[in-house]
C-alpha cells in the first residue's frame, strides 16, 4: 500500500485518507478503500525483488525501492524454496509486538497528550488527551489496585502505568491493561466517542487471540477492526497533514489480522510469546561470553534427539 509523508520529510506513514490540501508528489493519491484491500502473492514479491536486485545503478535502485517497498532480499531468501513456505507468506502476523506493544504505546501517548504535536497543531484541541496530571496518577493507581484480582495463570498483571510504563512494560502487561481492563478503566476517562472506538478494537483483538474461532466470530472481529480503523483516522488524524504521524503501521496491520487467522490459524498460536520465551531460555544457558554463538549452537544440539545430533556432527 502506498504511504504518505509530510512535506520535505521522508518518513512514510500508513495513511488511508488523503490529507486536506495535500500536494506532495507521488503521495497525493486518492483515498484507499480499506474494505477492499488485497494481499500480494509470493509471486508478486519475487518479481518485485528481482526488479530491485537487478537495478543498474544507485538511482535506479532507489527508484525501484520506492516503487516496490523492498530494499533487499531477506536472509530467508537464501533457503531452498521447495522446502519452505515462500517469502513473504512465511511471515505470519505478530500480534505481540505490532498490536499489544506498538498499538498500546500509540494509544497511551495520544491519551496522555505526549505524542509529538507539530507547531501548526494545538495541544488544547486534543480533546482525547485526558490522561494528564492528577488524572494520570489516579488512573495508574486503579490499574495497580486490580492486581490481586488477576488469576496467577494470567501471568504478569499490569503494573502502575504512571510509574512503570516507560520502564520495560511487557507485552502481557499491555495486553491485560488495554485489552483486558481497558473498557472498564477508560470508561470514565475518555470522552464517549473515543471510548466506543476503543471498545471496537478490544472486542476485535479479544476474538483474534482465542484458541478456537468460528467463522461468524472472525467476521465480527474483522468488522470491528475495520470500523476502529475508519473511526481512528476520523477522530484523531482528521485529514490533517500535521497529524500524518498519528497513522502508525500497527493501525493498518489490524486490517490484515482476520485474513491471517484464515491463513495460519488463531492469533494465540502465532504470537511471538513462544519465540521470546525460547530466546530467553537459551540466553540463560550461555556460559562462554567470549564465543556466545558457538556456545549457543552446542546448547541447541543438546536439545535435539541423539540421532539428529549424530547426523549433524557427521555431516550427513
Amino acid at each position: 500500500m502506498k504511504g504518505q509523508h509530510k512535506p520535505h520529510l521522508g518518513h512514510y506513514y500508513a495513511v488511508h485518507l488523503r490529507p486536506n490540501e495535500y500536494t506532495v508528489q507521488d503521495c497525493d493519491h486518492c483515498d484507499i478503500n480499506i474494505r477492499k484491500l488485497c494481499t500480494p502473492s509470493s509471486i508478486d514479491y519475487q518479481q518485485d525483488l528481482l526488479k530491485v536486485v537487478s537495478s543498474l545503478n544507485q538511482n535506479h535502485y532507489e527508484r525501484n525501492w520506492k516503487e516496490t517497498g523492498i530494499s533487499k532480499p531477506t536472509v530467508l531468501s537464501g533457503l531452498v524454496n521447495d522446502l519452505m513456505v515462500p517469502v513473504p507468506r512465511c511471515f505470519p502476523l505478530d500480534l505481540m509486538h505490532l498490536i499489544f506493544i506498538n498499538l498500546g504505546e500509540l494509544l497511551i501517548l495520544l491519551w496522555r497528550g505526549t505524542l509529538k504535536c507539530n507547531v501548526t497543531d494545538n495541544l488544547s484541541s486534543w480533546d482525547w488527551a485526558t490522561l494528564t496530571g492528577d488524572a494520570w496518577q489516579a488512573h495508574g493507581k486503579v490499574v495497580a489496585d486490580a492486581t490481586p484480582f488477576f488469576p496467577s495463570s494470567f501471568h504478569c498483571p499490569p503494573r502502575n502505568p504512571a510509574e512503570k510504563i516507560s520502564s520495560g512494560y511487557k507485552a502481557t502487561e499491555y495486553f491485560h491493561y488495554i485489552f483486558g481492563l481497558g473498557p472498564g478503566i477508560f470508561h470514565m476517562i475518555l470522552p464517549s466517542k473515543y471510548w466506543k472506538n476503543l471498545c471496537k478494537l478490544v472486542r476485535g483483538v479479544q476474538i483474534l487471540v482465542q484458541r478456537h474461532i468460528t467463522g461468524s466470530q472472525l467476521q465480527e472481529a474483522h468488522s470491528h477492526l475495520v470500523q476502529f480503523m475508519e473511526e481512528f483516522e476520523n477522530l484523531y488524524y482528521q485529514w490533517r497533514v500535521d497529524r500524518i504521524h498519528f497513522c502508525h503501521l500497527c493501525i493498518h496491520t489490524l486490517l490484515h489480522a482476520a485474513l491471517e487467522v484464515m491463513r495460519v490459524g488463531p492469533g494465540a498460536y502465532t504470537t511471538q510469546f513462544t519465540m521470546e520465551r525460547m530466546i530467553g531460555n537459551l540466553g540463560q544457558e550461555i556460559w562462554q561470553p567470549s564465543n556466545p554463538f558457538a556456545n549457543l549452537a552446542r546448547r541447541a544440539l543438546q536439545r535435539l534427539p541423539s540421532q539428529c545430533t549424530e547426523e549433524y556432527l557427521s555431516g550427513t
